[in-house]
């Protein structure tokens, strides 16, 4: 089944207005409404249980000058698998005009026994545009039991400064060819936060870092984990960015930590205070 959102958000006469929008099912968009800062919020919706194999998922938005939008899901994305060995996709393309700001924070991948998935992610800056992304992959379904039982996640996200490459980061996760336990050097679950910015500096690494210190590094024990600890780093893009990398031992706890990083970024980079996303 191939799923499909196609939207264009633009800034006319002082408001973000979605101009374009189609969908084909069971990929559907909430009704959009404003942030609390005049941000447009657009929630994305699965009328269906998740990603089966062989099923593809596709967003195509393009957010004109000088518009903003938050784009989230209403929920965390799940991986079903299919027949043989067919593989789940998502393909997103994110064109961000100048001066305009796009922040994506979907929900976390869940990948089920025996999953293939594939997702690939394209983001296209203009000058003076800002993009802020978070993602987080699970392990599975801990409470049956399946931990690492996928048979392979593959992600790349490249992120373009006009017509400039200034981001690549493949990721690529085969648990059955490694024991459990080393899949993530002992942690369960795995995250990123991104932040593309031509205001980022120093500074901003600086105030992530404090942020990081202030949650436990240490390195947890396979025999005891205690499912809030959480082993985080934070470095300066080549260009106009930086990049948060984390382990933990709890999807909750990881979001918790990207939304009080998000709550130190946005003020300083947007001049605008976060808020609890309901979802």
């Amino acid at each position: 089944m191939h799923s499909r959102w196609q939207g264009e958000i633009d800034y006319i006469h002082g408001k973000n207005v979605l101009s374009y929008s189609a969908h084909q099912a069971p990929l559907k968009i909430t009704r959009p409404f404003k942030g609390p800062s005049g941000e447009m919020i657009i929630y994305l919706m699965e009328s269906s249980p998740g990603l089966f194999g062989g099923d593809v998922q596709e967003l195509d938005c393009l957010v004109g000058e000088n518009a903003h939008l938050l784009l989230t899901t209403q929920s965390s994305c799940k991986l079903h698998p299919g027949m043989g060995e067919a593989t789940s996709g998502q393909s997103n393309l994110f064109r961000v005009g100048k001066d305009a700001v796009l922040e994506y924070f979907p929900g976390p991948l869940v990948p089920y026994k025996d999953v293939r998935y594939r997702g690939n992610t394209e983001v296209r800056l203009q000058r003076g545009a800002q993009f802020l992304l978070s993602e987080i992959i699970t392990p599975g379904r801990a409470g049956y039991g399946e931990t690492f039982e996928y048979e392979m996640l593959h992600s790349e996200l490249a992120i373009y400064w006009e017509d400039r490459l200034v981001v690549w980061d493949p990721l690529r996760l085969e648990p059955p060819k490694f024991p459990p336990q080393s899949v993530l050097g002992g942690y369960s679950h795995f995250g990123n936060f991104w932040c593309l910015s031509e205001k980022i500096t120093a500074e901003h690494v600086d105030a992530v870092r404090r942020v990081l210190d202030s949650y436990s590094n240490v390195k947890p024990s396979n025999s005891s984990r205690s499912g809030q600890e959480i082993y985080g780093g934070v470095s300066l893009l080549e260009a106009n960015g930086l990049v948060v990398r984390c382990l933990g031992n709890s999807g909750a706890a990881l979001e918790a930590l990207f939304h009080v990083i998000w709550s130190e970024l946005r003020p300083l980079l947007l001049g605008m205070d976060a808020f609890q996303l309901r979802k």
